[in-house]
């Protein structure tokens, strides 16, 4: 069965001329290649190449492109291989005059063309020495065609044999859970069709057999897969770690890999004996797990876990510190995110004990990290138990980037003593330690990292990336460009990770993010890198500034109405000032304004009713507005927007002008507005609204102005917010709304006391 009759490729390949043409000539070059470095004569003639077989032949229909090849190849010794192959051809095809006529005008205007022509058409008697070459020739050519012949009468008499033994083929030995040959060879050549060694496409493309064998011997093969796999129990590595039968284990898999896609309720029809079965088959499996084992998990999933468990148990108990066993453990830590939950809690538990393989304990993190059935309180207190306790700093180094991915400000504090520690009594270690953490923390070129991402806030990036610039310093990058193929190291992925902290910077939006990257402009430890990141923080609040694309119901109520519906907190915010700045003008400029009776009102309670009332009635189902909401510190902002798509409120805070002194009033706006009602993470934009009746003519200012006017309390409480904002990185905007119900009034006062018309004539 180990013959098969692949020798048609080069009649296959010979009907595309094409490929034929180019397959010659690169068997040319390959055999050129030999012979410099073998023999001492050059190649030149069509017989030195055809002695090395390949998957290329030519007939009488190659003879004019073979022709072409004798006057276009640009290297003189590939012409005269092409003059020997087309005479060849014109001596094996009867050498037509025509033919002989191509060659001649082939050869006209090259002179060592035109004597190898004549050579060929009056050939001198052979020497001794290549009469023994073509006599060799022959004979290899006829032990060949033997061979050929006697290896086509076998497969042919073992096809029949299989046709005629249907039974033998499909239950032959299984019983006792063994393997005939006949089967395994049949197994092997189902392999070679499918052109695969992978068990998945090996077992999935059994009809393969089929055009070969016929039906019947395919469909037994199917089913001799299908009944060993329930007849042999492959060995757990923990009970007999010598058990190396992977024909077996190989015949096996690809029975289950066929039963589970061709049986509808698989794995449903399997007993917890046979899920044990072909979970054994899994764990043996090289590399990953089968497509099949996580429909086997979710049908067993106790029984799969406890395997899982007392296997990785068994790893960590034989487990070597220079070399990790790759048997479990990384495969369940790589490719069953499936399979974590159910394990977490128990692989936390054995952690507490440490590995002393590093890979290993790196496994194990990623499974506790990834489960969400860890808290992160949990492992956070496991992390700084063993950042304090252990003495391996390889190991230190992958807890500190776990505790640094769910508490950064503490382990990042810690973690800067840590390596000052270090530092004293070892400086290649400190550094070896700040590398070896920040790549844990941000994962390897095109790996990404496991921990959790606590740690991706402003504040926390830019702490770790001044601490890394001290350890990882810029002035002793590698530079790898241009220098060709190389393998990263340590030193390559810590550099990269120093350097993607930034660029994870770069890509969050908001205030705080442009005030870090401002610092950093300004204290960056390599001076040359300040302009470009000051440039970068630029570029970030021009982004910030930008409003974002509106959706298609947003652009059909704009053209309702003039305004659309906010998608996000941002946009009810802008709606929000909107909506108040339409009051103002009406209070201040419309001819139906109520100024003069809102003036009348001197609690802030009455006109938080009016200025609520008169938002809700204009809101058009775009927002919605409350009052004196409480919050959960028991705080009560006067008015709050809210969208029903989001939770996103935008806090409005209302004083009457009158009431309050001007220190009094910059007081409320800082400790009140901002430090109160915008602490959520949700909100970071806030209004802060002043209404002034005329019962207070001046207020005292921050600069010392003792008698400044409303508008200027108005532009100085403005001015204080933005002199204060680097204190609240986590509030982008403040807005300061004055509404002066004395404009309209002052107005009407004015007409009344001018003179009109008769009046002045009766003058």
């Amino acid at each position: 069965m180990s013959w098969s009759p692949d020798h048609k490729l080069p009649i296959l390949i010979a009907e595309w001329p094409k490929l034929n043409h180019a397959l010659f000539w690169n068997h040319v070059e390959e055999t050129r290649n030999h012979y410099e470095k073998h023999e001492k004569e050059p190649l030149t003639y069509f017989w030195q190449v055809s002695v090395f077989e390949g998957y290329w032949k030519f007939s009488a229909n190659d003879f004019q492109f073979i022709v072409t090849d004798v006057s276009c190849r640009s290297r003189l010794d590939d012409r005269l291989i092409a003059l020997s192959q087309a005479f060849q051809l014109y001596k094996e095809n009867g050498s037509p005059l025509h033919w002989l006529d191509a060659l001649e005008k082939a050869v006209v205007s090259e002179v060592d063309l035109k004597r190898r022509l004549d050579e060929f058409l009056n050939p001198l008697p052979l020497s001794e020495e290549l009469k023994e070459f073509w006599d060799k020739a022959e004979q290899r050519k006829k032990k060949k065609e033997q061979q050929d012949k006697k290896y086509q009468q076998d497969y042919d008499d073992k096809i029949k044999w299989l046709k005629e033994n249907i039974e033998i083929l499909r239950s032959n030995g299984l019983e006792k859970g063994a393997i005939s040959q006949d089967q395994y060879a049949l197994y092997q050549r189902m392999v070679r069709i499918n052109r695969t060694d992978k068990v998945e496409e090996t077992g999935r493309n059994w009809q393969g057999l089929i055009n070969e064998f016929s039906v019947e011997v395919a469909t037994a093969l199917r089913d001799a897969l299908l009944n060993f796999w329930r007849a042999y129990t492959p060995a757990l590595r923990s009970e007999d770690n010598t058990d190396t039968n992977s024909k077996k284990v190989e015949f096996g898999l690809s029975g289950i890999e066929i039963e589970s896609l061709e049986m509808m309720n698989w794995p449903k029809n399997l007993s917890k004996e046979e899920a044990e079965i072909a979970c054994r088959y899994a764990f043996r499996k090289w590399g990953s797990f089968p497509n099949w084992f996580p429909k086997l998990y979710k049908q067993y999933p106790h029984l799969i876990s406890q395997l899982v468990v007392h296997e990785i148990g068994w790893e960590l108990v034989v487990e070597n510190p220079q070399e990790a066993k790759h048997y479990i453990l990384s495969k369940v830590s790589y490719s069953c995110e499936w399979l974590w939950d159910s394990i977490a809690e128990t692989i936390l538990e054995i952690l507490e004990k440490e590995p002393t393989n590093v890979e290993n304990l790196k496994y194990l993190l990623r499974i506790v990290q990834g489960s969400v059935i860890v808290s992160s309180s949990d492992l956070a207190q496991l992390a700084e138990r063993k950042c304090t306790t252990l003495t391996s700093w390889q190991s230190i180094a992958y807890w500190y980037a776990t505790w640094i991915g769910i508490e950064p400000e503490r382990a990042i504090r810690s973690f800067c003593d840590s390596l000052a520690a270090h530092y004293i009594k070892d400086q290649q270690e400190a550094i070896n330690m700040a590398m070896l953490t920040i790549v844990a923390l941000l994962g390897r070129r095109h790996l990404g990292s496991s921990v959790r991402e606590t740690f991706k806030s402003p504040m926390s990036l830019m702490r770790l990336y001044y601490l890394m610039h001290q350890y990882i310093r810029v002035e002793e990058d590698i530079e790898r460009a241009n220098t060709g193929v190389y393998s990263p190291g340590l030193r390559d992925d810590a550099q990269d990770a120093r350097n993607s902290l930034y660029s994870m910077l770069k890509t969050i939006p908001g205030k705080e993010a442009y005030l870090v990257m401002m610092e950093l402009a300004r204290m960056h430890p390599a001076e040359s890198y300040r302009g470009w990141m000051k440039q970068n923080a630029k570029e970030r609040a021009e982004m910030d500034a930008d409003n974002l694309p509106w959706t298609a119901k947003q652009f059909f109520d704009f053209a309702n109405t003039l305004e659309c519906t906010p998608n996000n907190h941002r946009e009810l915010f802008d709606l929000g000032v909107q909506r108040l700045m339409d009051l103002k003008h009406s209070l201040e400029e419309s001819d139906d304004s109520i100024a003069s009776t809102l003036a009348k009102e001197a609690e802030e309670i009455g006109i938080r009713k009016v200025i609520a009332n008169w938002c809700r009635s204009r809101s058009t189902g775009k927002y919605l507005i409350t009052q004196e909401e409480e919050l959960a510190d028991a705080k009560r902002p006067d008015c709050r927007f809210h969208s029903s798509l989001f939770d996103a409120p935008v806090p409005v805070e209302l004083k009457l002008a009158d009431n309050w002194s001007g220190p009094n009033l910059f007081e409320r706006l800082e400790n009140q507005l901002c430090g109160d009602y915008l602490r959520d993470n949700q909100s970071n934009r806030g209004i802060f609204v002043l209404v002034y009746r005329g019962q207070k003519t001046s207020w005292q200012l921050p600069d010392g102005k003792l008698e400044a006017t409303f508008t200027e309390l108005v532009d100085s409480l403005q001015d204080y917010w933005v002199s204060i904002s680097a204190n609240y990185p986590k509030i982008n905007q403040i807005i300061i709304i004055g509404v002066d119900l004395t404009k309209r009034m002052n107005r009407i006062k004015t007409l009344k006391k001018r003179p009109n018309s008769k009046q002045k004539k009766t003058s």
